[in-house]
């Protein structure tokens, strides 16, 4: 289902993360040093790498790098560049790089069933009638929030999640998972699961999720795209916003379906994407 190709060695794979993670952070921080700059030669303070929790509240306000790079308190928290750095890359795959693989897979299965497609241009079409999407009527979106939660089910963003078990821990009566060690949680096996989901697991059918998802499974820890617990995704609410906007503002444009080149090979380095592209085919709608 998602698998490394196998022309592909772990030490290859693991090269390519680094280089790739290499770049990345070489960019984030010519950004960072840009904005350090700007804000410097408009007379602002030489330590601008400060933030505060309000601040990172106002997010969806204000541009990232500008918030965090502002005093917003009077007593804000200092935050070093590797801090900094380490935040906005955090943010930057946190916030794109994962909405980005859902609409992807959100578009594929909706090319693959025109059906559903249709459905979702309805709803639309019946609360949006002149085009325009306003914040509150996404919440409304109810048949398109359940396409994206069975595209996050089939094809989660993240589909291989690790955490460090921080104390000794016993499981059952007789496992014991010792302090140290690195738990790796199967999302995309567990949302696949037919014990759980039942025999239509692999298949795309979004109507299991009308009833939320304690009505699709019995147990939303089986259902588990944005992590569970602490360290839940706190971007998850802005995830399922995006994503119900974008294809908000395509449904009443267009009617599409998978190019004929189309490879099926779902790919995991960062999160999942398809190895060769997701070639669509665009009709416009009168």
């Amino acid at each position: 289902m998602c698998a490394v190709p196998s022309r592909y060695g772990a030490t290859k794979v693991k090269n390519e993360i680094a280089k790739d993670a290499r770049w990345l952070t070489s960019f984030v921080e010519s950004i960072i040093r840009r904005r350090d700059n700007q804000s410097r030669s408009r007379g602002g303070d030489d330590e601008v790498l400060l933030a505060s929790t309000e601040s990172v509240n106002a997010l969806h306000h204000h541009d990232l790098l500008d918030v965090m790079m502002e005093a917003t308190t009077t007593e804000p928290k200092k935050l070093t560049k590797k801090q900094l750095v380490d935040n906005a890359l955090t943010f930057l795959l946190a916030g794109h790089e994962t909405t980005a693989s859902l609409l992807t897979w959100t578009i594929y299965l909706l090319a693959k069933h025109p059906l559903w497609q249709e459905r979702a241009r309805a709803e639309v079409e019946e609360f949006c009638p002149d085009g325009f999407i306003e914040p509150q009527v996404l919440t409304h979106l109810k048949l398109v929030g359940m396409i994206l939660f069975e595209s996050l089910r089939l094809f989660p963003p993240v589909p291989l999640i690790g955490r460090t078990c921080i104390q000794t821990n016993r499981v059952g009566p007789t496992l014991v998972v010792p302090e140290g060690l690195e738990i790796v949680i199967p999302v995309a096996v567990v949302h696949r699961d037919k014990s759980i989901w039942g025999e239509n697991a692999d298949e795309f059918w979004p109507a299991r999720f009308g009833d939320g998802i304690s009505g699709a499974c019995g147990n939303p820890l089986a259902f588990i795209p944005f992590g569970a617990g602490p360290r839940t995704c706190i971007g998850q609410t802005l995830a399922i916003s995006e994503a119900k906007a974008v294809l908000a503002v395509m449904l009443p444009l267009f009617t599409w379906k998978l190019g004929s080149s189309y490879s099926h090979s779902p790919d995991v380095t960062l999160t999942m994407m398809p190895e060769f592209g997701m070639p669509i085919v665009l009709e416009k709608l009168h």
